[in-house]
């Protein structure tokens, strides 16, 4: 990201166990990350937040950020002026501009894969087999 002879790093922080997904469209770059926060000391369970951000492609400014008390399990996708991403087995949209989300699918069941677009229509694969949604 930069001009040449100039970079600027984006350094995300992310859990262990979660790698930040990067996705980018039309002059600017998607990231979705998944952070382990906090831990039960006896049963040494942790929880999980997320966020979705954009940054300038150029520049590397941060146009915006959604934070998630959920954490974000797919790449960004982009389809027109949406940013789709899943979230805990839900789909959501968020505006690519503004972030601002833009409609939500509930899980019918467990996501099992990232979405897919082509043709206008959004696939994931779900242990209940392959949903379709047109966009």
């Amino acid at each position: 990201m930069g001009q040449a002879g100039r970079s600027r790093v984006l350094e995300p922080q992310w859990g262990h166990r979660r790698e930040p997904l990067v996705t980018q469209h039309a002059g600017r770059v998607f990231v979705t990350s998944a952070l382990e926060f906090g831990s039960d000391s006896v049963l040494g369970l942790g929880a999980y937040r997320g966020y979705v951000l954009a940054v300038s492609a150029d520049t590397g400014k941060q146009l915006w950020r959604v934070d998630r008390t959920t954490r974000c399990s797919s790449r960004p996708y982009v389809a027109g002026d949406d940013v789709i991403v899943t979230h805990a087995g839900n789909m959501w949209s968020y505006d690519a501009r503004t972030g601002k989300p833009r409609w939500q699918l509930p899980a019918t069941s467990i996501t099992m894969a990232d979405p897919y677009i082509a043709s206008g229509v959004l696939y994931a694969l779900s242990s209940e087999g392959i949903q379709a949604i047109r966009l």
